[in-house]
């Protein structure tokens, strides 16, 4: 599985964006990657990210890990987190 976009991923991130959300969360485990998450689900960890910038973001704050560039937030999640599938 690419950690690329591709077009499924495309259609499932601007859908859930626009409110065309499947409904589908996983809650992280401990020892959870998004790239281990994005494999079991068949996505990538980029549509991952995307579609969960706003928890993965938070709770990595909340745990005082600041990064001056959003996208280097995919490598934290943690354990409970509730993630949205696309």
């Amino acid at each position: 599985m690419s950690d690329l976009l591709n077009e499924k991923d495309l259609e499932n991130v601007a859908g859930g964006m626009f409110g065309d959300v499947t409904g589908k969360t996983y809650t992280v485990q401990a020892g959870d990657t998004l790239h281990k998450i994005a494999e079991k689900f068949g996505t990538s960890t980029a549509a991952l990210a995307l579609l969960n910038a706003d928890v993965i973001i938070k709770t990595a704050q909340a745990k005082g890990i600041k990064k001056a560039n959003p996208v280097e937030y995919a490598d934290y999640v943690f354990e409970g987190e509730i993630l949205r599938l696309p």
